[in-house]
């Protein structure tokens, strides 16, 4: 959807005036926004950021700095003597998204309005060839998760995720959010890939409703664990904290919460 114009937002000058000198010189900081709800807050943020041709992100709200931005890594410091630094930034990388497949549709109603599937084939060479420079470049990787919307090619995702460094395959995403879609993504992850690393399910929906996924998602993961104790694959003790890792804490400690 095109974001509401930022001209167009009545009142608030002083949230505007912030907002912009913030574009023009960085270095100020920042804003702490504050306000009841419906008070154009996210809309301002949002509507300047289409203005001014910067993309908004979004983030926990209690994240911590270190987790953000950085910090210095000591183990590493103490053991070598030599300066290094711990990456902050989690990245999620959704991909084999085809958009906004029904032009009639699209011209009427815009883009984003529920006509978008998922490619026949993803190119997980190219993949490879992203994160390889992107190592090469950076030194080390940040956290990267991995959501391909095809799950045809999930299998080579989850090797080339073994082949990096705090590179995650993320939960069963879009289409593949259902019964079968979840149970093939767990299925596949513990063959090609390290299951204990999980995620678990993530959502960017502000819908109260959407809650529920979580609790759809919980369940079919206990039962997916339960057989596999049912087969001797793991021990009840091992498969209850292998439960609370993907349910719970991978996601806290990746995300610094």
């Amino acid at each position: 959807m095109t974001p509401y114009p930022f001209t167009a937002i009545v009142g608030q000058e002083r949230l505007k005036l912030a907002l912009i000198l913030n574009v023009v010189d960085p270095a100020v900081g920042g804003v702490l926004i504050s306000g009841e709800k419906g008070t154009a807050k996210s809309t301002a943020v949002r509507a300047l950021a289409a203005l001014s041709e910067r993309k908004t992100v979004e983030i926990p709200l209690n994240v911590t700095e270190d987790r953000l931005v950085g910090t210095l890594d000591l183990t590493n410091a103490v053991n070598s003597g030599e300066k290094c630094f711990e990456k902050g930034v989690v990245l999620q990388l959704h991909f084999g998204t085809f958009r906004n497949v029904n032009t009639a549709a699209f011209n009427k109603i815009g883009k984003d309005s529920g006509f978008d599937v998922f490619r026949a084939s993803v190119d997980t060479d190219a993949l490879a060839r992203l994160l390889d420079k992107m190592n090469t470049k950076l030194g080390d990787l940040p956290k990267i998760i991995l959501y391909p919307l095809n799950d045809e090619c999930l299998r080579a995702v989850c090797a080339i995720s073994g082949a990096f460094p705090n590179v995650i395959v993320g939960a069963a995403w879009w289409f593949n959010d259902t019964v079968s879609g979840i149970k093939r993504q767990l299925e596949t992850v513990s063959e090609y890939a390290v299951l204990g690393t999980n995620l678990g399910m993530l959502t960017d929906s502000r819908s109260f409703s959407s809650y529920v996924r979580f609790d759809f998602y919980r369940r079919i993961l206990s039962s997916f664990i339960a057989d596999k104790v049912d087969h001797g694959e793991y021990d009840e003790k091992s498969a209850l904290a292998l439960a609370k890792d993907i349910a719970y804490n991978n996601v806290k400690e990746v995300l610094g919460l």
